[in-house]
């Protein structure tokens, strides 16, 4: 449900940009519903996949949404609604109220780590659980808890879509950093994007191109032929680790990483890489 909202408010970018250059004035309507749906017969779909169609209730129900949405807009309907309200859309807006009973020990031991993070160590504190435990409840009621010592707190949030997206979790992080709006334009993010390292990083040329490239503005169309992919990694971590550190130099930085059982393994690999390589400052 996420990549199709994420697809759809990038068609909708990319349609308006592309009208500011010249191009023909064209509107979009876009409707999209979630559920099951019926696409062909095992036979059709073998032979000739190209004419197989998707058929059912929720094919109607998006249609009948594209009708109804304005120009230029994309509608979606309420179980769409609700499997995006659990993604990064609405991330900030994610419940702290209730009361968290019975992890003192817990606590005690993530507020010792802390303390270790103040005095200028760099520190993992791993929450584990089955699901619906209420680790993530666990993490925000500890920053809430060390909120008026002042520290800033960034969130990866993984995604099971995105387990083989290099970069993913880090580069939506750069982008909510940079106040980059899902669906913004090459131009948008580039101006952000700037805006952001040019107040912390003094970054070249090639080095914003590389930036630009792991949120997928225009620069990734000058970085990938940049022919070597792994001087390109290199550089991706080197840049996002400069990003990080000095971010940890301003205050102490809280990096909370959600869901990493679908965190990709470039992402996992930049992580492991600043908890080895980090010491006391």
């Amino acid at each position: 449900a996420e990549r199709a909202v994420n697809a759809a408010l990038a068609l909708l970018a990319h349609n308006q940009e592309a009208e500011g250059h010249g191009a023909a004035d064209l509107h979009m309507r876009i409707g999209i519903a979630t559920g099951p749906v019926v696409v062909g017969l095992p036979s059709q779909l073998k032979s000739r996949p190209e004419d197989a169609l998707a058929v059912g209730s929720n094919v109607n129900l998006a249609a009948r949404l594209q009708a109804m949405a304005a120009p230029d807009s994309l509608l979606i309907d309420d179980v769409t609604r609700k499997l995006v309200a659990r993604s990064r859309f609405e991330a900030k807006s994610r419940s702290r109220s209730g009361i968290f009973l019975g992890r003192g020990t817990e606590t005690a031991l993530a507020i010792e780590a802390w303390r270790k993070v103040q005095a200028g160590a760099c520190h993992v504190v791993s929450v584990r659980g089955e699901p619906g435990i209420g680790k993530s409840h666990f993490v925000w009621q500890l920053t809430d808890t060390i909120a008026s010592e002042g520290f800033e707190v960034i969130q990866l949030q993984c995604a099971p879509g995105q387990a083989n997206t290099p970069f993913f979790p880090l580069a939506e992080a750069i982008m909510e950093q940079a106040d980059v709006s899902p669906g913004a334009t090459d131009e948008e993010k580039t101006r952000k994007l700037r805006k952001l390292v040019g107040s912390q990083l003094d970054l070249s040329s090639e080095q914003l191109v590389v930036l630009g490239g792991l949120v997928g503005s225009a620069g990734n169309k000058v970085a990938a032929p940049m022919a070597n992919p792994v001087v390109w990694r290199k550089q991706a971590f080197q840049i996002l680790r400069r990003f990080f550190v000095e971010k940890a130099a301003v205050r102490p930085l809280v990096l909370v990483v959600e869901d990493m059982h679908w965190c990709d393994p470039t992402s996992l690999e930049f992580l492991q890489s600043i908890v080895s390589d980090s010491a006391p400052t």
